[in-house]
This record gives C-alpha cells, sequence and structure tokens, in this order.
C-alpha cells in the first residue's frame, strides 16, 4: 500500500511472477530375442502451481498512480513409454502395459488494483498473465515385430487445467482527472498423445494384433473474470479495455497397424474435450465535465482437435479393429460482455463488445484391409462444437452537452467439423465394415443491446 504522500508525488507499485516447470520421463522397456514382453511402464508426472495473488493499493495519493501486476508461467511435460518386442514372442504374456498420466495444473490466480487520489489525479493500472503456456506430449511405443501376437495395453490421459482467473481494477481519481485501466489475458493450452501399436510378422501362419489403445486428453479453463471500476470526475477522460485470447490444441493418434489378423481396439473416447467454462467481462465508468470515456471488451478464442486412428491390416487375415473417435468435444460456456457510462458535459462515449470463435475438429478412422480376408472393421466418429449463451450490452446512462456517441457489439463465429471412415478392401472377399458419423455445431442464445447505434452479427 501506500499513502498520504505528497502533492505532485508519483507512486510505481509493480508485482511481477515468473514461473517455468519441466518435466521429462521416459520408460525404455523394449525386449528383443526369445521371450514375451510382460513389461508394465508407466508415467505419473504432474506440475502444480498454488493458488496466486497479485494485489497494489494507493488510496491516499495526492497525484499520480501507475499499478501493474505481471504474471507469466509455462508448463511443459514430456512422458515416454518403449514398450517394443521383436523376434520370437509376443508382446505381453497377457499384456504389455505402457500407461502415461501427465498433468498441468495452475490453481485460482487474482490480481487487483485499487486507487482513489485527488487533486491533479493521474491513474494507470494494469493487469496481465498474457503469458500462460500449458504443453503435454505423452507417446506410447508397443509395436510388435517377428513371430508373435500383439497384447499390449497404451493408454495416455493428459490434462491442462487453470483454475478461475479474476482480474479487477478499481480507481476513483478527481480534479484534472485521468483514467487509463487494462486487464490482459492469453493462455495456449496443447496436448500432443500417440500410442503406436502395430503389429508386423509375415509368416505362413497368421500372427494377431489384440493391442488396445486408448487417448484421453482435457484442455480446461475455468471461468475468467475481468473487471474494470472508475469514477474519475472534473477534467475527465476514461479509458478501460478487457482483453481474453484463449488457444486450445489437441492432437491424438493411435497407430495400430497390423500385418495378420487384426482385432486391435483403438479409440480416442468422451474424455477428449476443450472446454472454456465461461468468460465475464465489465467495465464500468462515469466521469463529468469534459467527459471522454472509451470502453472495450474484447474476446479471441480458438479451439482446435485432430484425432486420428490407423487400422490398416495387409495380407493373411481379415480386418476386425475396432477404432472410433467418440465424443470429442470442443466447448465454450456463457460469455458476458458489458460496458456501462455515464459521462456529463462536453461528452463523447464510445463503447465496443467484440467475440471472435473458431471451434475446428477432425476426426478420422483409417481401417483399410488389403490381401485375403474380409472387412469386418467398426469405425465410428462422433464430434461435437457448442458454445453458450453469448451476452453483449452497452449501456449510455446520461451523456449531456454535446454528445456523441458510438457503441456496437460484434459476434464472430467460425464452426468446422471434418469427419472421416475410411474402410476400403482390395483382394478376394466381402467389404462389410461398419462405418458411422455422427457430427454437430451448436450455438446457444445470442443477445446484442445497445441503447444506440449497430449490432453485427
Amino acid at each position: 500500500d501506500a499513502g498520504f504522500e505528497a502533492l505532485g508525488a508519483t507512486i510505481t507499485q509493480s508485482n511481477d511472477a515468473q514461473v517455468t516447470q519441466d518435466l521429462l520421463a521416459i520408460n525404455d522397456c523394449d525386449e528383443s530375442g526369445v521371450g514375451d514382453n510382460a513389461a508394465e511402464c508407466g508415467t505419473d508426472t504432474r506440475n502444480a502451481i498454488e493458488e496466486i495473488s497479485q494485489s497494489n493499493n494507493a488510496p491516499n495519493v495526492a497525484d499520480d498512480y501507475i499499478q501493474n501486476n505481471l504474471l507469466a508461467i509455462s508448463q511443459d511435460i514430456d512422458a515416454q513409454n518403449n514398450c517394443d518386442e521383436s523376434g520370437d514372442g509376443s508382446n505381453g504374456d497377457t499384456s504389455a502395459t505402457c500407461v502415461s498420466e501427465v498433468v498441468n495444473n495452475i490453481l485460482a490466480v487474482t490480481q487487483h488494483n485499487g486507487a482513489q487520489g485527488s487533486g491533479s489525479a493521474d491513474i494507470s493500472q494494469v493487469n496481465d498473465n498474457t503469458g500462460m503456456n500449458q504443453d503435454l506430449v505423452a507417446d506410447n511405443t508397443c509395436d510388435q515385430s517377428g513371430p508373435g501376437t500383439n497384447l499390449a495395453l497404451c493408454s495416455n490421459s493428459a490434462e491442462n487445467g487453470i483454475a478461475p482467473i479474476t482480474q479487477f481494477n478499481s480507481a476513483s481519481a478527481d480534479l484534472f482527472s485521468d483514467i487509463t485501466q487494462k486487464n490482459d489475458a492469453a493462455y495456449s493450452q496443447g496436448i500432443d498423445e500417440n500410442n503406436d501399436c502395430d503389429e508386423s510378422t509375415l509368416v505362413t501362419g497368421s500372427e494377431n494384433n489384440e493391442a488396445n489403445c486408448d487417448n484421453d486428453a482435457l484442455n480446461l479453463v475455468e471461468p475468467i473474470g475481468q473487471s474494470n471500476a472508475a469514477t474519475a470526475n472534473d477534467d475527465s477522460s476514461i479509458d478501460q479495455d478487457n482483453n481474453a485470447d484463449v488457444s486450445q490444441n489437441i492432437v491424438a493418434d493411435n497407430n495400430c497397424d497390423s500385418t495378420g489378423t487384426h482385432t486391435a481396439v483403438c479409440s480416442n473416447s468422451i474424455s477428449v474435450r476443450n472446454v472454456i467454462e465461461g468468460l465475464v467481462q465489465t467495465s464500468a465508468a462515469t466521469s463529468f465535465d469534459t467527459a471522454v470515456i472509451l470502453q472495450s471488451n474484447d474476446a479471441v478464442i480458438c479451439q482446435d482437435m485432430t484425432l486420428l486412428n490407423d487400422c490398416d491390416e495387409t495380407e493373411l487375415g481379415s480386418n476386425d479393429a475396432s477404432c472410433s473417435n467418440i465424443d470429442p468435444t470442443n466447448i465454450i460456456g456463457p460469455i458476458s460482455q458489458t460496458n456501462a457510462a455515464t459521462g456529463e458535459d462536453s461528452s463523447v462515449i464510445t463503447q465496443s463488445n467484440t467475440i471472435d470463435v473458431s471451434q475446428n475438429i477432425e476426426g478420422t478412422n483409417d481401417c483399410d484391409e488389403s490381401g485375403i480376408g474380409s472387412n469386418l472393421a467398426i469405425c465410428e466418429t462422433r464430434l461435437t462444437n457448442t458454445i453458450g449463451k453469448i451476452t453483449q450490452s452497452n449501456l449510455v446512462g446520461s451523456l449531456s452537452g454535446t454528445d456523441v456517441e458510438t457503441q456496437s457489439n460484434l459476434f464472430s463465429l467460425t464452426e468446422n467439423l471434418v469427419a472421416t471412415n475410411d474402410c476400403d478392401e482390395t483382394g478376394s472377399a466381402d467389404n462389410v465394415a461398419n462405418c458411422s458419423i455422427t457430427a454437430s455445431n451448436t450455438v446457444g442464445d445470442i443477445t446484442q443491446t445497445n441503447t444506440a447505434s449497430s449490432n453485427i452479427l
């Protein structure tokens, strides 16, 4: 806290935190020569940051305020299990087990700047956590080559989590006022998962790929709250911004090709999700004579997902593989943007709300069969993009003498779903593969309100 400084004092307060966490975990459990690979390989790796709170306060400073809260966090995990089997023997007597559980977690973050001031006041306050990056890589390699069956069990479970984020600026000021307040938040979450469970043996009697490969992935951002208040008063001006930029990306692959009979189960399950639970951006103001008020709320959100199950079968035997992308989902909860104002004489008020959302999912099952035998593969893809309620509101309370007033709400949206099941069969046999696709894009209610001006959708 700062207070009771002399007239003309300039108070600069800053909190700056930078955190980097990196983990590398490798299990090398390969087996070669005569014998089975019955290894059990597991990685359980976690980066965690407990609650972070940053606060500045200057309740009784007579002149300038400059207050900043700055936060940058980087979390990275690379987890690998290598459980290949080569030579005479199966990969797993009952099964080789390769399991990766990787978690990046940031608990609640709070950033607050408070101020009051009086004569000749000038206030500048910023909350910035634009360097929040979380990346996870999880690879399981469970190939089997040579005479034998691939019985491996390979799974990845990956989660990036950011708990509720709160950014808040208050102010007050007075004569010869001027207030500039800003909340900036930018988060990037990435997950890359791969299970490689091929079986390659060309012998007279068929060998089987019975591997079970599964990916779970979750990028989660819990509710984000950004708010600015102000008051200012004479010789006023108020400029307030809330900016949020969130990017989430998941790549999940299962490679389960076989040169013999193929009964592998490969899935990217219902737990593969990009989730933003909600966003609230609010700016109030007040001002008075010779008021100018400019306020803006901006949100940019991008969610991308690429999923592949590659379960081809070549030469001897049928392809009975089961490949599925079951309900991977991009989810964005309700988004609310609100600007209020008041103004007074010599007013100009400009207020804007902008939301730009992109959601993309590509899900592919590739279950081809070539050579002698039927293609009995089961390939299923169900993909969903979902956006909750959108509310954008601009309100000008009074305004007054020589008023000018410009207000706008803009909501732009791109949703793309690409679902492919490729279940070709070549050679002398029937193709009785079972392939299905279900895909949906959903947007909740959209409400845009101005006391005047335009809505653009």
